[in-house]
C-alpha cells in the first residue's frame, strides 16, 4: 500500500513528488478560485462603493444626510467623552494596527509553526486597507470642516488629516480586524463565533463612532469602508490553506505514512 502523505499531490498538491513536506517557510496558501456568486457579491459590493462616493459629491439628500449625521453625534460631545475618542482614534490608526496586525501574524505563525493562517490574518487587514486608501484619491471628497464649514455647527476636536474623506481609513482597519477575527473563529463553537461576530461589530461601530465625533468624518466614509474591506475580503476567501506540515517524528518513532508501506 502506497503511504497518503508520499503520493504528490494529495497533500501538497503543488508541491513535486518526493519525501520532503513543506518547511517553516511555505505559506501553505493556495488559490482555489472562486465562485460566481462570490465575485457577483464582490462586484456588487465595489460597485456600490463608487455610487455611495458619487452620491456623496454630488446628491443634495447625501449631503444633507451626512450633515445631519456629524451634527447628531456632535451634540454627544462632553468633556469626559472626548479624551476616549481620542484614544480610539489613536488605537485604530494605521501606524498602530498594522504593525500590531504584523506582530499578531508572527506570534499565530511561531505558536503553530505554519504561515497560512498568518498569511491570511495580514492579507485581510492589509488589502482592505490599501483598497480604502487607493479610493480616497479617486472620490477626492473634502473633510466635514473644509467641505461644509459654513454651515456645519461642528469643529473638528484633532487636527484635520492628510487625505480625502471617503472612505475611512481608520474604519477600514477596524473593518478588517473584524473580519479577519471572524474568518479565525469560522470553526470554534457557535456561542464562539457569535461573541467574535459582535465584538467586530463593536469594533467597526466605535471606531467610526470616533471619527463622526471628532469632526474628520461623515457617516457614508464609514459605511464605503465597511463595503470596500467587506468586497475585498470576499476576494480573498479563494485563498485556501492547504493540509498542516506533518511533525518530525524521527527515525525511532515512524509516522503513520511508513506504517502504512508494504
Amino acid at each position: 500500500m502506497t503511504a497518503r502523505g508520499d503520493r504528490a499531490g494529495t497533500d501538497y498538491p503543488d508541491a513535486a513528488p518526493g519525501p520532503e513536506a513543506p518547511g517553516r517557510w511555505d505559506t501553505g496558501v493556495s488559490w482555489r478560485g472562486l465562485s460566481t456568486g462570490t465575485w457577483l457579491g464582490a462586484v456588487a459590493l465595489l460597485l456600490l462603493v463608487v455610487a455611495l462616493g458619487v452620491a456623496a459629491l454630488t446628491a443634495a439628500t447625501v449631503a444633507g444626510w451626512d450633515r445631519a449625521g456629524v451634527e447628531a453625534v456632535g451634540r454627544l460631545r462632553t468633556d469626559s467623552l472626548t479624551p476616549w475618542m481620542k484614544a480610539v482614534t489613536f488605537g485604530s490608526s494605521a501606524p498602530v494596527v498594522l504593525p500590531a496586525v504584523v506582530a499578531a501574524g508572527l506570534v499565530l505563525w511561531l505558536r503553530s509553526g505554519w504561515l497560512a493562517d498568518s498569511v491570511r490574518l495580514v492579507l485581510v487587514v492589509g488589502v482592505g486597507w490599501s483598497a480604502v486608501m487607493a479610493l480616497k484619491p479617486v472620490f477626492d471628497r473634502g473633510r466635514p470642516a473644509a467641505a461644509m464649514g459654513d454651515v456645519l455647527s461642528v469643529e473638528p476636536l484633532v487636527a484635520e488629516p492628510v487625505g480625502a474623506s471617503y472612505p475611512s481609513g481608520h474604519t477600514a482597519l477596524a473593518t478588517g480586524v473584524a473580519l479577519a477575527l471572524v474568518w479565525a473563529l469560522r470553526h470554534a463553537t457557535t456561542a464562539v463565533r457569535v461573541g467574535g461576530a459582535l465584538a467586530g461589530v463593536l469594533l467597526v461601530a466605535v471606531v467610526g463612532l470616533s471619527r463622526v465625533y471628532l469632526g474628520v468624518h461623515y457617516p457614508s466614509d464609514l459605511l464605503g469602508s465597511v463595503l470596500t474591506v467587506t468586497a475585498t475580503t470576499l476576494l480573498l476567501t479563494g485563498l485556501v490553506p492547504g493540509p498542516r506540515p506533518p511533525r518530525d517524528r524521527g527515525p525511532e518513532h515512524p509516522g503513520p505514512s511508513a506504517r502504512l508501506s508494504p
